[in-house]
């Protein structure tokens, strides 16, 4: 952040993924810079990731990853490395598509949403009886409106 790095990922803080929850990236004081794990989210994290590897979505070519993936299991309900290995590895690469499928999900319906809204406006627009008189290609005064009482000049409102 101190480095203004541009793609940095945000997390909602009230870890929920909803589009609303994605489209707050613009005010930043309602994301987490980073990704939050957490109890609710690991579990969701490592699904991901068997959902991945069983639907052969993802090629792994890193040796170092799969000698941490054949240490890693379930232990009381937990996925983890076994007793003295890491799993630093396997919880990278499980986060790292996670957030790629949520954020790009989450991103799609973000502008479909806006699509839609920009949609609605368009057709907003096609009813409006407010009619701007052009000329050629160039209306005549765009600054001046039709009013109930006539027509109105609201330049003033640049100044």
């Amino acid at each position: 952040m101190e480095r203004e790095y541009k793609n940095l990922y945000y997390s909602p803080t009230n870890n929920l993924d909803t589009v609303e929850s994605y489209m707050h990236k613009f005010e930043r004081d309602k994301l987490v810079p980073g990704f939050t794990m957490s109890s609710r989210t690991r579990p969701l994290v490592v699904a991901k990731m068997i959902e991945y590897i069983r639907d052969k979505g993802v090629t792994i070519q890193s040796k170092r990853l799969l000698g941490e993936m054949r240490v890693f299991i379930w232990k009381n309900g937990k996925a983890q490395a076994q007793d003295r290995y890491n799993d630093d590895l396997v919880m990278a690469f499980a986060t790292a598509l996670y957030v790629r499928d949520t954020a790009l999900r989450l991103r799609q319906q973000g502008m479909d949403l806006a699509r839609a809204q920009l949609s609605s406006f368009s057709n907003l627009n096609s009813r409006n009886q407010a009619v701007i008189k052009t000329v050629g290609n160039k209306p005549e005064n765009p600054y001046l409106i039709k009013t109930p009482s006539g027509q109105e000049d609201i330049t003033w409102l640049l100044k």
